[in-house]
């Protein structure tokens, strides 16, 4: 019914917006990109076209295409936090950590309690290997007030990443709020963490956990996903059970879907039993 009310009225921006919402959650990213690029030819000031063009090719790899667009939303809507936290992701995924440091702290001068331009700044400082600022700014996430966007998940996310041990408490709220809650760069559901957090202490629980992530991950690509968040997912479910051919396979595929955060990925402990294989070693020297 939204493509129709597009096709009879092409300005019928509220369509764009629903389709286009639509089209994300089911993960048709190159029905999305096609959608706002019609209605970016349409009409050129509008801002929210710019920023979720600006998305999708981050999101799927075109981190260098990405930027002019989500800097034209930014001229157009100067307020657009999100934009602003997207231009962080696309420097990331460009591997320039200085500059995706500055980008996601000018969106928390925007918003101060964004929960993901917090994150941001921690995964850029990972990736640039700062670990010891990255702790800090881990604090700073652990004893603030944030807002409510998977702020369980994210903050769990990188404890296990770092070694806190808060990560099993927090990984258990993180299921407890939302079990397919994931989020940017690695993508892993809330039981995937909980998972890994628990894989030392209690193993049956840990593979339960475990086979709810992949349930998830294989509905969604069912239904045509064509993201690398279920397919890094995997690739951790898989690594974490030891069966490293399927997690090599996935992560292949979440290269292949635009993933590419190796700086990360040489280093995430969900990845640790895969790091000597040579096909990971060839796959992180891949250039995409």
């Amino acid at each position: 019914m939204l493509v129709d009310a597009i096709a009879l009225d092409p300005e019928l921006r509220d369509a764009y917006l629903a389709l286009g919402r639509i089209y994300r959650r089911r993960g048709h990213l190159g029905a999305e990109l096609d959608l706002w690029r019609r209605r970016a030819e349409l009409e050129p000031t509008d801002a929210d076209a710019a920023e979720r063009m600006g998305w999708i090719l981050w999101f799927t790899g075109n981190a260098t295409e990405a930027l002019p667009w989500l800097r034209r939303s930014l001229e157009l809507r100067p307020t657009g936090y999100w934009a602003q936290f997207y231009v962080g992701n696309a420097y990331l995924r460009l591997g320039e950590y200085a500059q995706a440091e500055h980008e996601y702290r000018r969106t928390l001068q925007m918003k101060p309690d964004h929960s993901s331009a917090h994150a941001g700044v921690s995964w850029a400082l990972l990736a640039a290997g700062r670990d010891d600022d990255a702790r800090a700014q881990l604090r700073v996430m652990q004893s603030s007030t944030l807002d409510n966007d998977r702020y369980f998940v994210k903050i769990a996310d990188l404890e296990l990443f770092l070694n806190d041990d808060a990560a099993l408490p927090h990984a258990r709220a993180a299921v407890d709020e939302d079990r397919k809650a994931r989020y940017w760069p690695r993508g892993v559901c809330a039981t995937t963490i909980l998972g890994a957090a628990l894989v030392g202490q209690d193993r049956a629980s840990a593979d339960r956990a475990l086979d709810e992530s992949a349930t998830i991950d294989h509905a969604m690509l069912e239904t045509g996903d064509e993201g690398p968040m279920p397919r890094y997912d995997l690739a951790a479910v898989h690594s974490l059970r030891g069966e490293f051919a399927e997690a090599l396979r996935w992560l292949a595929s979440a290269v292949d879907a635009g993933w590419w955060y190796p700086d990360l990925a040489r280093r995430d402990p969900l990845l640790s039993e895969l790091r000597q294989h040579p096909q990971f070693l060839a796959l992180m020297r891949r250039t995409t």
